[in-house]
């Protein structure tokens, strides 16, 4: 710009300006009121510096005109302080559309200071945009030439302001101070209540609310959503008429862009010849107002159904029959649509009642088929869905009256339109029924049979074991019972006339299982004849079972009833009498499985007694005693093995008879003192029981058994088992 005064300023240094934080939010804050100058004003001198201020180097910094800071467009023309008038707005032929914008920017927001570091900072940046060639004509950058005409303190100031209007500018793009767009409506062909909104604006950053009418956003549940931009496509749901009529969604929509647009154009003043100058150009938000509604007529039927699934499949007789029932929609032939649940204005959903009977009968259950003729009605439910959930979650019913009697329970539901409230049945077909029908498999549980078992409780190995279950009740198609035998880890055992005790010794896991055997259900059955289980405690466990081999009922383990005790060995004995002087012997009948190096030895004994009375069998009285006798290995059943002869003098004697494995350990051994492991010798002949007095010979053994076994056996085999503890620790 030409100033009489101008003096050309020598290059000069400068220190850069740490720019103040509340200066630029001060200057950006400012509001740009609209040129409205008179044509015949005259530009005046604004914020800056001028000859005086800086040794007589030029003018730099605004001039006031029409309430605004304007700025010299051309740096080398005189000054404009004639009359001075408004040609619009323009974009500056020097600058591209960008640049009108960044300056348009820069003098509406900036270069309106009342500071004028920041009006010369504002000045400069104009001129090296609007007029590159003249600012930076001197023989270097505009930048060292113009700020000569600032004062040497405040230079730094100046230069740091000009350097954070630059790194700001480069964000201003030049845009439309008006705005346009589109929302767009689809519908989906298969679900009249579903559909999109879809939003076009331009500018591209402009956003808003929109608000239907006769639908909702499924992200806000309501009518309304903000915040929408560009590009948005929005799941909305159709709420009808109240009448049930068919309908249109409409939509209206109001957009804006956060903070001022700038355009690409200044407003251009003219002072006659002399310079040119810019004020704030066009900028304000952007706000775009859009209307649509849908292409067709929506419908407004919808069709509710069910599904159900009982909470216990199998009952225990100690909980009510609970049903728990989810809710959808379904094809409507009539219309072909499958319409989504119906909602009213604030998105709650229209009530549906089912209603649900609950039978009781022990036929076979027929899914599709009649209900059987000896079914009879358990229970009637009703279920209605919520308001505010309608389809969405899952409703649970159960039955005031607990299912006692063994036999299958059927749900079956029913949705009817005279069930229904008056609002929900202008929406749902004329005379509408739905029912899932008889026998669904997720609707049937049942109450299964139950039962007493009893085991075989005393065996010798070799010899069968059984174990039998009695069922009462209903024995569904495809029911099994498990028996399973579990080895206890020792002999204990609890000695009750009780069959339902429970033995506290009993141990039933998966790691004891000895033996374990599946059959088909029915009111009498058992594991068959088992003869494998060795010497030890049993516990058996059974188990009723469905077709897939879920466990629907277990017994309790440890029922005494239920406990299968095996000995290896049970040995009858039989002693023979005789004069003094004659020969005796001890027969054993060995009943069990004998293992292949098993013997057996017998040994006599003087009678005598402890000081308590009892009987006494040891070394010190020990008169007689058999070589080992090799046993054949195998089961047998009363194996008759005789000690051989022994003569005794005058007296009373106790045999014990004594199985020894090959190791040695003892197998089984007989009890000192029982009657009918005595042999009595006398001083005179006998008769011919037991001895033949003629010729002082022995009976035959089997003769002796024959005899004596059957009257014996009785007394031997109770003073056996008085005393197992022997035979178990064998």
């Amino acid at each position: 710009m030409a100033d009489s005064t101008h003096l050309e300023p020598t290059p000069l240094r400068w220190r850069r300006a740490r720019l103040s934080a509340a200066a630029l939010i001060a200057a950006a804050a400012l509001v740009i009121a609209p040129f409205t100058a008179p044509s015949a004003a005259a530009a005046s001198y604004g914020p800056g510096y001028d000859n005086a201020d800086n040794g007589g180097n030029g003018h730099i910094g605004a001039y006031r005109f029409g309430g605004n800071n304007v700025y010299c467009l051309e740096a080398a023309a005189p000054r404009p302080t004639g009359a001075t008038s408004s040609s619009g707005y323009q974009a500056w032929p020097t600058m591209s559309a960008d640049n009108n914008a960044r300056v348009n920017w820069a003098i509406s927001t900036f270069g309106q200071s009342t500071d004028p570091n920041w009006t010369s900072a504002v000045a400069m940046y104009v001129w090296s945009l609007a007029d590159p060639v003249e600012y930076n004509s001197h023989g270097m950058s505009g930048d060292s030439w113009y700020i000569g005409r600032v004062p040497w303190s405040q230079r730094s100031t100046v230069l740091g302001y000009l350097a954070q209007i630059r790194a700001g500018a480069g964000a201003i793009t030049a845009g439309a101070t008006t705005g346009s767009g589109a929302m767009t409506f689809g519908i989906l062909t298969t679900d009249n209540y579903d559909g999109t909104l879809s939003v076009v604006l331009s500018p591209s950053s402009a956003t808003g609310t929109i608000v239907l009418t006769n639908g909702i956003f499924d992200t806000t549940g309501s009518n309304t959503i903000s915040g929408v931009g560009d590009g948005a496509v929005l799941d909305i749901t159709g709420i009808p008429p109240a009448d049930g009529s068919e309908y249109k969604i409409s939509a209206v929509g109001d957009f804006s862009t956060t903070g001022a647009v700038y355009a690409g154009n200044v407003q251009v003043l003219t002072t006659g010849s002399a310079q040119r100058l810019a004020g704030p150009g066009e900028s304000a938000p952007v706000s775009i107002h859009l209307e649509a509604e849908d292409p067709i007529f929506r419908a407004t039927d919808f069709v509710p159904v069910l599904t159900s699934a009982v909470d216990m499949k199998y009952l225990d007789g100690t909980q009510p029959f609970t049903d728990t029932f989810t809710f959808d929609v379904a094809l409507n032939p009539e219309s072909g649509l499958i319409n989504s649940w119906t909602q009213d204005g604030s998105g709650r959903y229209y009530p549906v009642t089912a209603t649900v009977t609950v039978y009781q009968t022990t036929s076979p259950v027929v899914a599709g088929g009649p209900i059987p003729a000896d079914a009879t009605v358990f229970e009637t439910l009703t279920v209605t869905t919520s308001a505010a959930d309608g389809p969405t979650v899952p409703y649970t019913v159960s039955t005031t009256a607990i299912p006692s009697a063994s036999a299958y329970y059927v749900a079956v539901s029913e949705i009817r339109a005279e069930d229904q409230t008056i609002q929900t049945q202008l929406f749902i077909p004329t005379d509408y029924v739905w029912t899932d029908g008889w026998g669904v498999a997720a609707e049937t549980a049942i109450l299964p049979a139950t039962g007493t078992t009893v085991a075989t409780s005393d065996q010798v190995q070799g010899f069968p074991v059984i174990d039998t279950a009695y069922l009462d009740g209903l024995i569904f198609d495809g029911a099994q019972i498990r028996f399973t035998a579990h080895l206890r880890p020792t002999w204990d055992v609890l000695e009750s006339e009780d069959p339902d005790a429970i033995d506290p010794n009993a141990v039933c896991e998966a790691g004891n299982v000895a033996h374990q055997v599946t059959v088909d259900a029915g009111a009498e059955v058992n594991t068959g004849e088992i003869t494998s289980l060795a010497p030890g405690v049993y516990d058996w466990v059974i188990e009723l079972l469905d077709d897939a081999g879920t466990v629907i009922w277990t017994a309790p383990c440890g029922v005494v009833a239920e406990r299968s005790i095996i000995t290896q060995l049970e040995v009858i004995t039989l002693a023979s009498d005789g004069p003094s002087g004659a020969a005796v012997q001890d027969v054993a009948a060995i009943t069990g499985t004998i293992n292949d190096g098993d013997v057996l030895t017998f040994a006599a004994y003087q009678a005598t007694h402890d000081d308590a009375g009892e009987p006494v069998c040891e070394a010190a009285n020990l008169v007689w005693e058999s070589e080992p006798i090799a046993l054949e290995p195998g089961v047998v059943d009363g194996l008759e093995v005789p000690s051989g002869y022994a003569e005794l003098d005058y007296g009373t004697y106790w045999w014990i008879e004594t199985i020894n494995d090959t190791t040695g350990d003892v197998v089984w051994t007989g009890v000192c003192g029982l009657d009918n492991e005595t042999s009595r010798v006398t001083r005179a002949a006998l008769s011919s029981t037991g001895y033949d007095a003629s010729s002082g010979q022995p009976l035959l053994i089997a003769g002796i058994v024959a005899l004596t076994l059957g009257a014996a056996a009785v007394g031997i085999t109770a003073a056996v088992r008085r005393r197992k503890d022997r035979r178990y620790q064998s």
